[in-house]
């Protein structure tokens, strides 16, 4: 008998809690909405310190996905001197292609070369007046996607410079090196950047909590007197913490996703001009969804750390 009424003592409580949780959540919403003009403001200081970090994240994602294809697509253009004739640039290329570093070499017809200088370059007036084609013959060496290190692809390059048909290496390893550098410091920035606009984000939201539960300071302690516990105080301005987070997070992607369409109408144009279809990363509904649970949450606990000092200045 004993047990059956500690159980329904505990249903009751919890039917209670949940109910405060309720109650809670639509109270803070009513807070929120009744004076919309503040809570507005906060959240748009609040979305544009998110939309920072989302940027960042977005072109150096882009950036990256840019670079990997430069990666995929890196090749070794040998420019052979001009006594190799073709036929010789062609038995050349077989032996390169031997190399167990090579993926595969094959020559390319010096008019071929001229013809697509042309084509890429829009030079057609200029090199039709010239007296005779200037470049020599070329072969193209791909290396194995395995040969990834700089030191290995460096030690193939100086192969292949020395071989005595070669009168000039292009290899833009070094180049394409001190890009990947330079995102992995972009990279690092970003983090440092997040870190501590996310503290501000969180300042933000106690700061708003703090004046919150100050202004309801006798409202509070009315609530302790009856018995209230710290819990049950704090839970009506954890969900504003909840709505504030919730709220910047929304705006800060609504952001991010206008200034992406906006810059995208330019890079489209840009790109095209250099045979390249680039296109900013876009959100994924998952990454979206993480972002505003992750605000929603920092909002929470900003509100949580705001409340728990106020009481316990009140205590």
């Amino acid at each position: 008998m004993k047990s059956k009424t500690t159980k329904g003592r505990l249903n009751t409580l919890a039917i209670l809690w949940l109910e405060h949780h309720i109650d809670s959540f639509k109270l803070s919403f009513t807070r929120a909405t009744n004076s919309p003009v503040s809570f507005i403001f906060t959240a748009l200081m609040i979305a544009i310190a998110f939309s920072i970090p989302i940027s960042f994240y977005v072109v150096l994602s882009s950036a990256e996905k840019l670079t990997s294809q430069w990666d995929s697509d890196k090749q070794i253009t040998l420019f052979l001197t001009e006594q190799v004739n073709y036929s010789q640039a062609q038995q050349l290329a077989d032996t390169i292609s031997g190399k167990e570093e090579i993926a595969n070499a094959f020559a390319v017809n010096k008019q071929t070369a001229l013809d697509e200088f042309k084509q890429q370059m829009g030079l057609e007036s200029i090199t039709d007046n010239l007296p005779q084609n200037p470049l020599p013959h070329l072969i193209i060496a791909n290396p194995h996607t395995t040969l990834s290190d700089i030191e290995s692809l460096q030690a193939l390059e100086n192969e292949l410079r020395n071989l005595k048909q070669v009168q000039q290496v292009q290899f833009d390893l070094l180049w394409f090196h001190r890009l990947q550098a330079m995102l992995g410091v972009f990279n690092r920035i970003q983090w440092i950047v997040s870190i501590i606009l996310l503290l501000a984000i969180g300042l933000i939201i106690i700061n708003v909590i703090r004046w919150e539960v100050t202004s309801r300071h006798a409202e509070i302690e009315i609530i302790k007197l009856v018995g209230a516990s710290d819990a049950y105080v704090r839970r009506p301005f954890l969900y504003s913490g909840f709505w504030l987070g919730l709220a910047g997070s929304v705006l800060a992607l609504i952001i991010v996703y206008l200034c992406s369409w906006l810059i995208q109408q330019s890079t489209t144009r840009l790109s095209s001009l250099f045979g390249n279809d680039f296109q900013l990363t876009t959100l994924t509904f998952g990454l979206a969804s993480l972002i505003i649970i992750g605000a929603s949450v920092l909002g929470m606990g900003a509100a949580w750390i705001a409340v728990t000092h106020k009481l316990r200045l009140y205590s």
